[in-house]
This record gives C-alpha cells, sequence and structure tokens, in this order.
C-alpha cells in the first residue's frame, strides 16, 4: 500500500505552490545569465538610450529657441523705449532752446538804456547826468 491516501489535500497544494516557485526562480536565473548584449536597454523612463538621447536633444533644442525668441523680443522692446525717450528728450531740448532764446530777447530788452530810464521815470526819479539835466546841479524842489 501506498501512502497516498493519507497524504492531506493541504499538502499537496503546498507542494504544488513550491514546484511552481522553484521553476519561476529558474526562469529568472536563466534570463540573468543572458548577456546584456542581447537584451535592450532601458533607461529610467522606460526608453533606449537612442531615445532618451533624442529626447533630451529635442528639449534643449526647444527650450533654446525659446530662450532666442524670448530676448530677441526684450530686446526689441527695450531698444523701442529708448527710442522714444531719445524723441522725448529732443523735444524738451528745442522747447528750452526757444525758451532761453525768448528769455534772453526779455533780458536784453530790460536792460537797454532807453528801458531802465522809462522805468525810472515812471518811478519819479530824476538823473543826475544825461537828457533832462539842465546846468548839471541837481535840482532840490
Amino acid at each position: 500500500m501506498s501512502a497516498a491516501p493519507y497524504i492531506t489535500v493541504r499538502e499537496r497544494a503546498a507542494e504544488t505552490r513550491t514546484t511552481q516557485r522553484s521553476q519561476t526562480r529558474r526562469k529568472l536565473q536563466v534570463e540573468e545569465s543572458v548577456p546584456v548584449r542581447n537584451r535592450a536597454r532601458k533607461s529610467t523612463f522606460g526608453l533606449s538610450s537612442m531615445e532618451f538621447f533624442a529626447s533630451q536633444a529635442v528639449t534643449f533644442a526647444v527650450l533654446a529657441a525659446a530662450t532666442f525668441m524670448l530676448s530677441v523680443l526684450v530686446g526689441n522692446s527695450m531698444s523701442e523705449f529708448e527710442r522714444r525717450k531719445a524723441v522725448e528728450a529732443g523735444t524738451r531740448v528745442k522747447m528750452a532752446s526757444t525758451d532761453m532764446v525768448r528769455l534772453r530777447q526779455r533780458f536784453d530788452r530790460l536792460n537797454s538804456s532807453s528801458e531802465v530810464g522809462d522805468w525810472a521815470m515812471a518811478r519819479g526819479f530824476v538823473p543826475a547826468y544825461g537828457e533832462g539835466v539842465g546846468d548839471g546841479k541837481i535840482s532840490t524842489d
């Protein structure tokens, strides 16, 4: 007689599990023993090394192009701002020069001898010499 009828169902299930585990272990060992050259290498992102480097190159090119375009835009806007400031400064210089011409004309007109004499006569001053002086003596009326 054999002992087969006395083996419980649990023991049979445990035996089948252990045999399956040992078979998967053997498969893993066989796969690990395969040289690396035969398998495709994968990077951390799930891509091959060439795909990874190509994606990095495309990312670099896109960022470089975006940076270039942004710098051109900022440079053009800054130069336009400076051009407008230069135009405004030029108009202010023209206005200041015309104001200086008018002030110089008023100054010359106010410092002329006839203007000073008219101002003095209007305020009651008597000239000590020149026109309007009698015999050279100042009268004390």
